[in-house]
């Protein structure tokens, strides 16, 4: 080896006595880091690892391949070098790329699936049962079980759609409301009664009509005083008792009454349904008529009479009136002379005079 040669492979050191000046220290110390900067390339290399087989080899990329596309799809670990932040980047641009060349779905429109429009009737009926209500009309709505099944034609259909079955009982109602045939008896503490006779027709009519103040307690409230059956002895003379049989409004309600007659004449039971429906104008017509019922069998002693009409509850200019109408076609049964109906047809309608009477003693001004 030769002055001024390296043992490495790389150009040869700067030869400091060819230079023609004296060497001095620093000098030396140049050339010494000279030399370890030559080498370190060559002193850092770390010798070859053993290689597996070729069938080792090729189980090594298989696991590799395989950890990588599971890393793919795992949630990416937070970038903690400013590399680690721009592959995230790159690869949040990569995948906002490919959510958008995926085809949207379209969704159409099912016209089936639209809601249905409310029907007036159910509008009148969601307003009636709209806001606070008394103890008295949360036990008038309340349903009641009558000991057996419910009616079938009340269930699994719409307000309106349970009227309309039943549309020709409140057709008769309507018929009764005309004043077509009608003729004035005579008027009780505000209240018009009206009779009338049909040829050929043995049952009783009458109807009765009047004015009624709710005292800002709402129709809802008169209404449910009015036709609570338990209610009605307090002020009927001519009840002796009042009960709820069944209860689904506002499908239907059941109720029977015992009455009071004559001596001579055999005491009445009336059986009665009920049934709910309403006018634009917000009236309220209750359409009654006598049925059958298994928990409310003929009382022993007592003659069952049958009846159809029911109640109008007209609004009127004033927001706390309504015109009551109270119309009845009534068969009392058994065997009555002719004479002895018409004397006491008419005062059926006592009932308006003797409610309104009660009710205005116990909401009005004291």
């Amino acid at each position: 080896m030769g002055q001024g040669s390296c043992c490495c492979n790389g150009p040869p050191a700067p030869d400091l006595a060819a230079s023609g000046d004296k060497p001095n220290e620093d000098a030396a110390i140049d050339v010494i880091k000279e030399l370890e900067r030559r080498e370190e390339p060559f002193n850092n290399k770390e010798p070859l690892a053993e290689q597996p087989p070729v069938p080792e080899l090729r189980l090594q990329v298989e696991a590799q391949g395989k950890a990588t596309e599971e890393s793919s799809s795992a949630p990416m670990a937070s970038p903690k070098t400013p590399a680690d932040v721009a592959a995230v980047a790159e690869q949040k641009t990569a995948a906002t790329k490919e959510k958008a060349e995926v085809e949207p779905v379209i969704f159409e429109e099912n016209p089936e699936a639209a809601e249905a429009p409310v029907s007036m009737v159910q509008q009148n009926w969601n307003k009636y049962m709209s806001g606070n209500m008394s103890e008295k009309e949360t036990e008038f709505l309340a349903d009641k079980d009558g000991g057996v099944a419910r009616r079938p034609s009340s269930e699994n259909i719409s307000f309106e759609d349970y009227i309309g079955q039943h549309s020709d009982i409140f057709s008769t109602l309507k018929d009764l409301e005309k004043p077509d045939g009608w003729v004035l008896k005579k008027t009780v503490d505000g209240v018009d009664i009206f009779t009338m006779n049909k040829p050929g027709d043995a049952c009783v009519y009458t109807k009765g009509v009047v004015k009624m103040k709710t005292h800002g307690n709402g129709i809802r409230h008169l209404l449910a005083n009015l036709m609570t059956a338990e209610d009605r002895p307090k002020y009927d003379e001519l009840c002796s008792a009042g009960r709820t049989v069944e209860s689904y409004l506002p499908f239907y309600r059941v109720v029977c009454f015992q009455m009071i007659t004559p001596a001579i004449i055999a005491n009445r039971e009336v059986l009665t349904v009920s049934r709910v429906s309403f006018e634009k104008d917000g009236s309220c017509y209750i359409a009654t008529e006598s049925l059958e019922h298994p928990s409310a069998p003929v009382t022993p002693g007592y003659v069952r009479a049958e009846v159809q009409g029911g109640y109008i509850f007209h609004p009127t200019s004033d927001p706390d009136e309504y015109e009551v109408i109270f119309a009845v076609r009534s068969d009392p049964m058994g065997w009555l002379p002719g004479w002895l109906k018409a004397l006491v047809a008419w005062k059926v309608q006592l009932i308006l005079v003797s409610f309104s009477a009660f009710y205005n003693s116990t909401y009005g001004p004291k």
